[in-house]
Protein backbone atom coordinates (compact mmCIF):
# COMPACT_ATOMS: atom_id res chain seq x y z
CA UNK A 1 0.00 0.00 0.00
CA UNK A 2 1.55 3.15 -1.29
CA UNK A 3 5.12 1.82 -1.27
CA UNK A 4 3.55 -1.12 0.89
CA UNK A 5 1.96 0.98 4.16
CA UNK A 6 1.68 -1.71 6.38
CA UNK A 7 2.75 -5.15 4.51
CA UNK A 8 2.36 -7.12 1.65
CA UNK A 9 -1.50 -8.04 2.34
CA UNK A 10 -5.17 -6.76 1.31
CA UNK A 11 -5.22 -4.52 3.95
CA UNK A 12 -8.45 -2.58 5.30
CA UNK A 13 -8.78 1.20 5.56
CA UNK A 14 -11.68 3.08 6.99
CA UNK A 15 -13.11 6.53 5.44
CA UNK A 16 -14.62 8.14 7.69
CA UNK A 17 -16.82 11.51 7.82
CA UNK A 18 -16.80 12.65 4.04
CA UNK A 19 -17.81 11.94 0.61
CA UNK A 20 -16.20 14.96 -1.15
CA UNK A 21 -13.28 15.16 -3.44
CA UNK A 22 -10.78 14.44 -0.63
CA UNK A 23 -12.16 11.49 0.06
CA UNK A 24 -12.61 9.85 -3.26
CA UNK A 25 -9.07 10.87 -4.25
CA UNK A 26 -7.33 8.94 -0.88
CA UNK A 27 -10.07 5.67 -1.67
CA UNK A 28 -8.79 6.08 -5.59
CA UNK A 29 -5.10 6.11 -4.03
CA UNK A 30 -6.06 3.08 -1.98
CA UNK A 31 -7.73 0.84 -4.12
CA UNK A 32 -4.85 1.43 -6.73
CA UNK A 33 -2.87 -0.30 -3.78
CA UNK A 34 -5.04 -3.58 -3.74
CA UNK A 35 -6.50 -1.68 -0.34
CA UNK A 36 -9.87 -2.76 0.52
CA UNK A 37 -11.66 0.09 1.51
CA UNK A 38 -14.74 1.16 4.25
CA UNK A 39 -16.68 4.70 4.06
CA UNK A 40 -18.96 5.58 6.79
CA UNK A 41 -21.17 8.48 7.42
CA UNK A 42 -23.81 9.57 9.78
CA UNK A 43 -26.46 9.48 6.81
CA UNK A 44 -26.90 5.45 6.13
CA UNK A 45 -28.53 6.68 2.26
CA UNK A 46 -26.21 9.20 1.29
CA UNK A 47 -23.18 6.94 2.08
CA UNK A 48 -24.53 3.81 0.82
CA UNK A 49 -24.86 5.98 -2.26
CA UNK A 50 -21.04 7.10 -2.22
CA UNK A 51 -20.03 3.44 -1.83
CA UNK A 52 -22.20 2.65 -5.30
CA UNK A 53 -20.43 5.44 -7.02
CA UNK A 54 -17.17 3.99 -5.71
CA UNK A 55 -18.11 0.52 -6.91
CA UNK A 56 -19.15 2.49 -10.35
CA UNK A 57 -15.02 2.79 -10.32
CA UNK A 58 -14.72 -0.63 -9.61
CA UNK A 59 -13.64 0.27 -6.02
CA UNK A 60 -14.67 -1.88 -3.40
CA UNK A 61 -15.76 0.08 -0.79
CA UNK A 62 -18.16 -0.94 1.81
CA UNK A 63 -20.62 1.21 3.53
CA UNK A 64 -21.58 2.01 6.93
CA UNK A 65 -23.22 4.10 8.78
CA UNK A 66 -21.75 6.22 12.07
CA UNK A 67 -23.34 9.09 14.57
CA UNK A 68 -19.83 10.79 14.91
CA UNK A 69 -20.71 12.16 18.11
CA UNK A 70 -22.03 9.13 19.41
CA UNK A 71 -19.05 6.99 21.43
CA UNK A 72 -21.04 3.66 21.02
CA UNK A 73 -21.89 4.36 17.58
CA UNK A 74 -18.26 4.97 16.96
CA UNK A 75 -17.38 1.57 18.64
CA UNK A 76 -19.75 -0.27 16.38
CA UNK A 77 -18.59 1.08 13.82
CA UNK A 78 -14.58 -0.44 14.04
CA UNK A 79 -16.25 -3.61 15.55
CA UNK A 80 -18.53 -4.11 12.35
CA UNK A 81 -15.59 -3.66 9.83
CA UNK A 82 -13.31 -5.60 11.51
CA UNK A 83 -16.08 -8.30 11.45
CA UNK A 84 -16.97 -7.63 7.81
CA UNK A 85 -13.16 -7.30 6.45
CA UNK A 86 -11.22 -9.45 8.78
CA UNK A 87 -8.50 -5.86 9.86
CA UNK A 88 -8.27 -2.69 10.68
CA UNK A 89 -5.00 -1.51 9.34
CA UNK A 90 -5.73 2.56 8.16
CA UNK A 91 -8.63 5.32 9.65
CA UNK A 92 -8.57 7.93 8.03
CA UNK A 93 -10.79 9.77 10.00
CA UNK A 94 -12.51 13.39 7.80
CA UNK A 95 -15.41 14.25 9.98
CA UNK A 96 -14.90 18.19 10.14
CA UNK A 97 -18.00 19.53 11.82
CA UNK A 98 -18.57 23.03 11.73
CA UNK A 99 -20.99 25.74 13.68
CA UNK A 100 -24.78 26.40 12.40
CA UNK A 101 -25.03 29.41 14.58
CA UNK A 102 -23.21 30.65 17.61
CA UNK A 103 -25.20 28.46 20.07
CA UNK A 104 -23.94 26.80 23.39
CA UNK A 105 -25.50 24.12 22.16
CA UNK A 106 -23.81 24.33 18.80
CA UNK A 107 -20.09 24.57 20.38
CA UNK A 108 -21.02 21.62 22.27
CA UNK A 109 -22.26 19.81 18.81
CA UNK A 110 -18.88 20.73 17.39
CA UNK A 111 -16.65 20.11 19.70
CA UNK A 112 -18.10 16.70 20.84
CA UNK A 113 -17.67 15.75 16.86
CA UNK A 114 -14.27 17.08 16.35
CA UNK A 115 -12.32 16.32 19.46
CA UNK A 116 -14.76 14.34 21.73
CA UNK A 117 -15.91 11.88 18.45
CA UNK A 118 -12.26 12.02 17.11
CA UNK A 119 -10.97 10.82 20.22
CA UNK A 120 -12.92 7.64 20.61
CA UNK A 121 -12.57 6.83 17.29
CA UNK A 122 -9.09 6.94 17.43
CA UNK A 123 -8.50 4.63 19.98
CA UNK A 124 -11.18 1.68 19.02
CA UNK A 125 -9.22 2.14 15.71
CA UNK A 126 -5.66 1.66 17.33
CA UNK A 127 -7.36 -0.63 19.73
CA UNK A 128 -8.22 -2.82 16.69
CA UNK A 129 -5.09 -2.88 14.68
CA UNK A 130 -3.02 -3.39 17.74
CA UNK A 131 -5.15 -6.35 18.98
CA UNK A 132 -4.13 -7.67 15.71
CA UNK A 133 -0.39 -7.69 16.31
CA UNK A 134 -0.02 -5.08 12.88
CA UNK A 135 0.97 -1.82 11.93
CA UNK A 136 -1.26 0.88 11.28
CA UNK A 137 -1.86 4.03 10.44
CA UNK A 138 -4.52 7.14 12.24
CA UNK A 139 -4.71 10.30 9.69
CA UNK A 140 -7.16 13.20 11.13
CA UNK A 141 -8.37 15.96 9.33
CA UNK A 142 -8.60 18.86 11.28
CA UNK A 143 -11.36 21.28 10.61
CA UNK A 144 -9.96 24.62 9.50
CA UNK A 145 -11.78 27.74 8.86
CA UNK A 146 -13.52 27.99 5.70
CA UNK A 147 -12.64 29.98 2.29
CA UNK A 148 -15.94 32.11 3.26
CA UNK A 149 -14.41 32.72 6.57
CA UNK A 150 -17.25 30.88 8.44
CA UNK A 151 -16.10 28.12 11.10
CA UNK A 152 -14.74 30.76 13.05
CA UNK A 153 -13.67 30.09 17.14
CA UNK A 154 -15.02 26.84 17.23
CA UNK A 155 -12.91 25.60 13.67
CA UNK A 156 -9.90 26.50 15.63
CA UNK A 157 -10.25 25.58 19.01
CA UNK A 158 -11.02 22.71 17.16
CA UNK A 159 -8.37 22.29 15.27
CA UNK A 160 -5.72 23.03 18.14
CA UNK A 161 -7.72 20.51 20.06
CA UNK A 162 -6.60 18.11 17.49
CA UNK A 163 -3.13 18.95 17.26
CA UNK A 164 -2.80 18.54 21.06
CA UNK A 165 -4.83 15.23 20.81
CA UNK A 166 -2.65 13.37 17.53
CA UNK A 167 0.52 14.80 20.19
CA UNK A 168 -0.30 12.52 23.26
CA UNK A 169 -2.07 9.61 21.34
CA UNK A 170 1.28 9.49 19.42
CA UNK A 171 2.33 8.45 23.61
CA UNK A 172 -0.33 6.62 24.55
CA UNK A 173 -0.84 4.50 21.73
CA UNK A 174 -1.34 0.58 22.48
CA UNK A 175 1.58 0.14 20.17
CA UNK A 176 4.49 1.59 18.78
CA UNK A 177 3.81 0.18 14.85
CA UNK A 178 0.49 2.77 14.91
CA UNK A 179 1.29 6.22 14.03
CA UNK A 180 -1.20 8.72 14.68
CA UNK A 181 -1.20 12.43 12.98
CA UNK A 182 -3.47 15.00 11.84
CA UNK A 183 -3.40 17.00 8.50
CA UNK A 184 -4.77 20.73 8.53
CA UNK A 185 -6.00 22.19 5.28
CA UNK A 186 -5.99 26.05 5.24
CA UNK A 187 -8.80 28.03 3.59
CA UNK A 188 -9.31 26.76 -0.33
CA UNK A 189 -6.34 24.51 0.07
CA UNK A 190 -6.46 22.26 -3.43
CA UNK A 191 -8.61 18.72 -2.21
CA UNK A 192 -5.42 17.20 -4.28
CA UNK A 193 -2.69 18.68 -1.92
CA UNK A 194 -4.83 17.89 1.02
CA UNK A 195 -5.44 13.90 0.16
CA UNK A 196 -1.43 13.61 -1.12
CA UNK A 197 -0.96 14.91 2.55
CA UNK A 198 -3.03 12.52 3.73
CA UNK A 199 -1.62 10.10 1.89
CA UNK A 200 2.00 10.26 2.20
CA UNK A 201 1.43 9.92 6.37
CA UNK A 202 0.35 6.48 5.20
CA UNK A 203 3.22 5.22 3.71
CA UNK A 204 5.69 2.48 5.30
CA UNK A 205 8.80 5.59 5.06
CA UNK A 206 6.51 7.69 7.41
CA UNK A 207 6.39 5.17 10.11
CA UNK A 208 8.55 7.66 12.35
CA UNK A 209 6.44 10.31 11.65
CA UNK A 210 3.66 10.57 14.35
CA UNK A 211 2.04 12.61 16.72
CA UNK A 212 2.47 16.04 14.03
CA UNK A 213 0.07 17.66 12.34
CA UNK A 214 0.76 18.94 8.88
CA UNK A 215 -0.74 22.15 7.28
CA UNK A 216 -1.53 21.91 3.92
CA UNK A 217 -1.22 25.61 2.70
CA UNK A 218 -4.25 27.54 0.27
CA UNK A 219 -3.66 29.19 -2.94
CA UNK A 220 -2.55 32.79 -1.27
CA UNK A 221 0.70 30.66 0.62
CA UNK A 222 1.79 29.27 -2.54
CA UNK A 223 1.97 32.58 -4.95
Amino acid sequence: MLDQLTEPAREVALVVGSDGPVSRIVCRRLAAEGVTTAVAGPSAQRTALYGKALADERIRALPYQVDPGEWDSIDQLVTDVVADLGRLDVLVNLTAATPRSDTAAEWSRVLNVNLAGAYRLGRAAARAMAGAGRPGRIVVLTPGERPDGEGGPAAGVSAAGVASLVADWARLVPSPRITVNAVTPEPAADPDSVASAILLLLRTDARSVTGQSVTVPGPDVLR
